[in-house]
């Protein structure tokens, strides 16, 4: 008989299915770390927000990975398998559904690979946020419905709420505030 994690797709077979931990990160390294990646300014505010927003101000982490990212459907793109430690099954935040996690060796990777899809999909003010939202980002005041379609719904017809709007537009100023500058 199967278990309910066996249950559970797993995109990493080849790698270990380790037990389920909470780790957390202060959010000063977090913020050192993206001022020093060499990605656009856009970028590293986007990504600062989604890492906020989605580990709970670093302190909702599931072995290392800190912005929700899931081994229970596609791959990532074979580059980063090396940065994988395994996979775990949670349940989700939003539904309780179990999930099956990428557990990263290290929050500094998480960092990195957030960073590579926000530049890839253009989830950042000055992007074409795709494949999901397929809208143009030009302002900050576009970017929750953007962040809200391509990474959190993956349905470019999803709306926002105000509440949710104004967070997120907070947590992005915050991110100007991090990354100052004009880009």
């Amino acid at each position: 008989m199967l278990t309910s994690q066996q249950q559970v797709h797993n995109a990493y077979p080849e790698l270990p299915e380790l037990p389920f931990a909470r780790t957390t990160v202060a959010m000063d390294e977090v913020v050192r770390y993206i001022g020093r990646a060499a990605v656009d300014l856009q970028v590293k505010r986007a990504a600062w927000v989604i890492f906020n927003n989605e580990s709970g101000s670093g302190r909702k982490g599931i072995n290392n990975n800190y912005t929700g990212l899931q081994a229970d459907g596609g791959r990532q793109l074979p580059e980063w398998t090396q940065f994988f430690a395994g996979t775990c099954v949670h349940a989700e935040n939003m539904t309780g559904k179990l999930r099956r996690f990428i557990c990263f060796k290290s929050w500094t990777s998480c960092v990195d690979l957030v960073c590579e899809k926000v530049r890839a999909r253009g989830l950042h003010v000055g992007g074409y946020a795709h494949p999901y939202a397929k809208m143009l980002v030009s302002t900050a005041d576009e970017w929750p419905l953007a962040y809200r379609r391509e990474w959190v719904t993956g349905d470019s017809h999803a709306s926002i709420s105000a509440a949710e709007k104004a967070s997120l537009l907070s947590q992005y100023a915050t991110a100007v505030h991090h990354f100052p500058g004009n880009s």
